[in-house]
This record gives structure tokens, sequence and C-alpha cells, in this order.
């Protein structure tokens, strides 16, 4: 009886552990990254948030996290898209305790759908080309910030 529900136990372990371990997988193919970043975290927060397309909507409370307004491209430019019945949306995390950090950018794509007699939206898939068209902002950003930058940066005397 003990080893029956502790193989039970076992199995439900298992199996929670492939289904996360697929999702992350499934939406990592379609993740971009830049790597070693020596920039302060501060510059870092500012840059991303200045190249989100069609501007910043949310961030999560530790300030690593960032979320893009909802927009469509349209003829190679951003246009609004909150009620739109497809749009897409820019997902940025900055990763790491300290330098070097780490940019990751996801550009998820939604669909409006009928929920009842309200209408919800629906996430679909995953934009691998807007993700890149971030990373090279972002990267366009970085090289054009290193003229700008203190010789000692970050530095607060008081």
């Amino acid at each position: 009886m003990v080893v029956q529900s502790a193989l039970m136990v076992f199995c439900r372990v298992v199996i929670l552990s492939v289904i996360t371990g697929c999702s992350i997988l499934g939406s990592g193919r379609y993740t971009v990254r830049v790597t070693e970043l020596n920039h302060p975290l501060q510059l870092l927060q500012k840059l991303v948030v200045e190249s989100l397309p069609r501007g910043h909507r949310t961030n999560s409370p530790n300030g690593r996290e960032f979320m893009s307004k909802y927009y469509q491209v349209i003829k190679g430019s951003y246009k609004d898209a909150e009620d739109s019945v497809d749009r897409f949306y820019a997902h940025v995390a900055i990763l790491g305790d300290r330098r070097p950090y780490v940019i990751e950018i996801k550009v998820l794509q939604e669909e409006r759908v009928l929920q009842g007699e309200s209408v919800g939206y629906e996430r679909v898939g995953y934009s691998l080309r807007l993700a890149k068209e971030l990373e090279k902002t972002i990267r366009l950003r970085l090289t054009k910030r290193r003229e700008d930058l203190n010789i000692i940066d970050d530095f607060r005397a008081f």
C-alpha cells in the first residue's frame, strides 16, 4: 500500500515535470536573448522601456519584466491595436542578479475570441521575426548609449 502510494506520487511528479518542461521549451524557441550586458541595471531598464513598440504598458513589481502596449504591424510600421482582432505584444525580461545581465525578448500574438457573451483574447502564437526586430532596436540603442556614459557610471555620492 505504501509502495503503491509512493509510486503514484512519483508518477504525478514526473507527469507534472514533463508538462511544465514542454511548455517552457515550446516557448523557448521563440525567445531572443541579448547576453553579456555589462551596463548598469537602471540604464538597461530605461533602454528597454524606450525600445518597446508603441510604448510601455506594464512591468513587474521587481522592475525586471516589461510588457509593451498591444500593436499590429501594418506596412512595416507599428500601429495601436488595443481592440483589434489580431494583435501582438512584447514581453522583455532582464535576467541576472548582477553584471553581466541577459535580456530575454518574446513577442506574443493574441486573437480575439468570443467567451460566452463577452469578448476576450487568447494567445495563438509567437513571432520570432518581431522579437529579432526588437533585439536589433535594443542593440542599436546600446551602441548609441556608449557615447553618453560617464567615466564612473551610477555614481551617487549620497
